[in-house]
């Protein structure tokens, strides 16, 4: 056994040739359960609600925007004029790196968080942290290079890297856990956050990483019923012929000094070791910071997101109902590359997700992207925002950001002329489809606004009311 903050964690040494313990019920973290030799989470008996949510309003859509943003220098006044707007903020690490270059990311983010509340007090501003990558300039790597026994490394012994050449978080470790959530507090302590986002939360359960779940989009599975009404999740658990399954909490490696400083890549055990991994960060992070302030996490597209089980808030994915297109100009159509039916499915999974999310209390953001200018741009705004009229409810927040350039930066952020359109309190339900229609909902408000979409065939109709009530 192997004892590390008073938790007690099965010796699961994922080298090759080792055998790994199977856990008994005793060894599985808080949230999780032994099922078939691997803790899982539990199902939760509530769902963590937001108790102190940012301002929210139907008047407009303007009312349920937010800002993810950030640039290399300090806010101008310009900046922060348009900022005030949001509901909510959080910033990108390279926020302020330029007139801050010696600073820690965590405090570039005080300071900007500083300058955004002086402006506005009443914006709720969420601390920025990534789940898995140990990026240069933050307390984290700075904790990690006295400690890099805190490293994650693969199932050979290499030190794994996400985005190369920065190392991983090796948050199967209750110590790397504490780290991480200490950090968190870092930031909550200076008073001008209200909570945390976290980055990457459940990347390792993504095909990306080759990790345990994904979803099926109907393409091989049968999943999803006529109407695509109803999908399912589909586990992928390897079968190691020399290895019993993995614990999801495995003790720290062999030493660095032992195994040396080779980098490689994730393999299929150390992504599903990682994947209960995440989920109890966000277990401890959840307990730490309480329902009063927000824990998001940020989800990976096409992942089922189970991490609502645990934290009060989520985003659907980088992109909602949409896609990242770097460096494409004004010429291209979104609808190009729009794939039938995995595009179409994974937009009515997020529609759907939101709409869950507000009924039990959570708060969602909702991420759009598409061209700024040009012949497609408008429509392809329109199209996110149709998608998440309908699915919206209380706590669900929106934006919609450059494809091209500057995705997550001010740069990239805009104040849309339909943010203040008449829109009023819903008079529909959420997430309401066409009689029969498995891609077209339709959604009305009490300002006589009315919304038509397919998220198949991105056919968009917008009538906009002429006073909210």
């Amino acid at each position: 056994m192997f004892m590390r903050g008073s938790v007690a964690i099965a010796t699961v040494i994922l080298m090759s040739g080792i055998n790994a313990e199977v856990p008994s019920a005793g060894l599985c973290g808080p949230g999780t359960v032994l099922d078939g030799g691997v803790c899982t989470p539990a199902q939760p008996a509530a769902y963590p609600k937001v108790l102190n949510p940012p301002k929210f309003n139907w008047e407009s859509l303007g009312g349920m925007v937010f800002a993810h943003t950030g640039q290399a220098k300090e806010y101008t006044q310009n900046d922060l004029q348009l900022l005030s707007k949001f509901s909510m903020v959080q910033f990108d690490k390279k926020q302020s790196i330029a007139n801050m270059s010696q600073s820690t990311q965590e405090d570039r983010f005080i300071e900007a968080a500083t300058q955004v509340k002086a402006a506005n007090k009443d914006i709720q501003i969420i601390m920025y942290i990534n789940a898995l990558i140990n990026f240069p300039a933050s307390r984290l790597h700075n904790i990690t290079k006295m400690e890099p026994e805190l490293l994650l490394r693969n199932s050979v012994g290499e030190l794994v890297t996400t985005v190369s050449p920065d190392t991983t978080f090796d948050l199967r470790q209750a110590a790397m856990r504490k780290v991480f959530v200490d950090d968190a507090l870092y930031g909550m302590r200076s008073g001008v956050f209200n909570g945390v986002f976290i980055d990457r939360a459940n990347w390792a359960s993504s095909s990306k990483c080759g990790g345990g779940r994904e979803l099926d989009n109907g393409t091989g599975g049968g999943n999803v019923d006529a109407n695509g009404d109803s999908v399912q999740y589909v586990e992928r658990r390897a079968s190691h012929a020399s290895q019993a399954p993995p614990s999801p909490l495995s003790p720290p490696p062999p030493s660095p000094s032992t195994l040396g400083p080779k980098q490689g890549k994730w393999d299929k055990l150390t992504c599903e070791s990682m994947i209960p991994a995440q989920r109890q960060l966000f277990v401890e992070l959840s307990a730490a910071l309480g329902e009063g302030n927000i824990t998001l996490a940020k989800e990976t597209s096409g992942t089922p997101m189970d991490d609502v089980q645990v934290v009060n808030a989520a985003m659907t994915s980088d992109t909602f109902c949409s896609h990242y297109c770097h460096q494409c100009n004004e010429s291209t159509d979104p609808a190009a590359s729009w794939v039938l039916p995995n595009d179409a499915q994974t937009c009515a999974d997020s529609i759907e997700a939101i709409a869950n999310m507000s009924a039990r209390g959570q708060l969602s953001q909702s991420h759009g992207m598409g061209p700024f200018s040009g012949t497609y741009a408008k429509e392809a705004r329109l199209f996110t925002m149709a998608a998440f009229l309908v699915g919206a409810g209380n706590l669900s927040y929106y934006s919609h950001a450059n494809w091209a350039t500057d995705c997550w930066e001010l740069s990239g952020t805009q104040w849309w002329p339909e943010y203040d359109l008449p829109l009023g309190n819903p008079t529909s339900p959420p997430n309401t489809k066409l009689p029969g229609k498995r891609w077209k909902y339709h959604r009305s408000f009490s300002s006589g606004t009315t919304i038509y979409v397919d998220v198949a065939t991105r056919v968009v109709n917008i009538t906009w009311g002429t006073t909210s009530r």
